[in-house]
């Protein structure tokens, strides 16, 4: 028998407040965790998935000048038990290959959001000393915790020593 591994691509933003004290999460059918999304046929690239999730999940236009030219990249290695159809397809029965990349930016705190309730129930300005509590509760695989907070720690600690 012969396994094979399906991948998929995810893309999001790690979005700062201007002062780089809070980050933006959103409450998905997971928990909390950033906003982010699969990759579709429509999209020519990660950037832009990035770019149209945040824009679909909560109404948000990023200013692609300000986004910081680096980003954040994991992996994750996951087992389906059976055939799981989603919103945008279906996830097949065996291993699975999650990459999954973030960008960075910032925005002003007192930004207005327009949520798709369809997809995000709540969203909220997280200090960051209160960042991985907020991780920790989500429906994620431990793996998968450790290195969102690895990225969120690194990806702001390279924006402050711009």
């Amino acid at each position: 028998m012969v396994l094979s591994i399906t991948n998929y691509y995810n893309a999001g933003f790690i979005i700062f407040d201007e002062n780089l004290m809070h980050i933006l999460f959103v409450k998905g059918f997971l928990g909390w965790g950033l906003p982010k999304g699969y990759y579709e046929d429509c999209d020519s690239n990660f950037f832009e998935t990035a770019i149209r999730e945040v824009r679909e999940e909560i109404g948000l236009n990023i200013n692609i000048s300000k986004v910081y030219d680096l980003n954040s990249k994991y992996t994750m290695l996951a087992f389906n038990k059976k055939e799981k159809k989603c919103n945008w397809g279906i996830k097949p029965k065996g291993f699975i290959k999650k990459n999954i990349i973030f960008y960075s930016t910032k925005i002003k705190f007192k930004t207005k959001f327009n949520l798709q309730k369809n997809e995000i129930n709540d969203i909220c300005w997280v200090p960051i000393d209160k960042v991985s509590e907020y991780i920790y509760s989500n429906k994620y695989s431990y793996n998968e915790k450790v290195k969102l907070i690895n990225s969120i720690n690194l990806t702001r600690n390279k924006i402050i020593n711009l």
